[in-house]
């Protein structure tokens, strides 16, 4: 995953605006989870989308995360739940491709496409290996995988396009988001450009802006590589609805494309 240095100027207290009211992954991953009393490692936690609900059903959950500004959103976030949720939450500092927490877990979760972080298919394989050291004999693994599909593509032409205008909760503030994608189709790399036009209460504008590079791996690549590191793929989905796998990718314009395009891995460890 790249250094925090190439974070250090991404604005993470906007960061859960992106995701305003995108819950279907939650929804699945509770479902799996549903009448189960499960530890769960998320990798890349974030701001604690994932790992606050799943805590809140019962469920004993350690997120890892690398960059310090995105967990200082979170435990904001989780001082604010009930004494039994907090203590069902443990978060740690580290990296995906070479982090060794000293423990297993019944299942692993590495969501929204996060893999996309990791740079290239080396990095691939370091963090799938890291996940199978942590997961017990039999353990699930979930893995959100981007699917390549020229319906994305055709969206990455370099083009600036405004995602969303949407109001900061607590703040007055309203935050308007664009960004602008490359297709690298030779070295599987998706070259983004990200922008925040934040306008205060009074009027006052302030800009935020980020570059990053995104890498992916073909489905069927990865598949080949879970499964010479252990895994028993069970099955793949198109879709947090468990669509097939070659379903036509349904997008939202407010969200990034790539988030939508999925590629899901249902793993054991075996």
């Amino acid at each position: 995953m790249p250094s925090t240095t190439t974070y250090e100027d991404y604005p993470w207290e906007l960061y859960d605006l992106d995701y305003e009211g995108f819950e279907a992954d939650v929804l699945l991953y509770r479902g799996l989870l549903r009448g189960r009393s499960s530890s769960v490692l998320e990798l890349a936690c974030g701001t604690g989308r994932i790992l606050i609900p799943l805590a809140r059903d019962g469920h004993r959950v350690t997120g890892l995360e690398l960059v310090p500004g995105m967990l200082q959103v979170t435990k904001a976030k989780i001082a604010t739940e009930g004494p039994e949720v907090r203590s069902r939450i443990d978060l740690r500092v580290g990296d995906m491709r070479g982090f060794d927490l000293g423990a297993r877990f019944d299942m692993v979760l590495l969501p929204r496409k996060t893999c996309l972080l990791l740079e290239t298919d080396e990095e691939y394989a370091r963090t799938i290996e890291r996940v199978h050291a942590h997961l017990e004999p039999g353990g699930c693994f979930l893995l959100d995988a981007f699917r390549p599909h020229e319906a994305v593509f055709a969206l990455f032409d370099g083009q600036w396009v405004e995602r969303y205008e949407r109001l900061r909760p607590g703040t007055g503030e309203r935050v308007i988001r664009s960004q602008r994608v490359v297709h690298d189709a030779a070295r599987r790399d998706l070259e983004s450009r990200h922008k925040w036009v934040i306008v205060s209460a009074d009027g006052e504008e302030r800009v935020r802006s980020l570059a990053l590079r995104k890498h992916y791996v073909e489905p069927d690549e990865l598949r080949r590589v879970l499964e010479e590191r252990g895994f028993e793929v069970d099955e793949i989905w198109g879709s947090y609805e468990k669509g097939p796998p070659d379903a036509e990718p349904v997008l939202d314009p407010h969200y990034p494309a790539w988030v939508e395009s999925t590629t899901l891995f249902c793993c054991r460890r075996k």
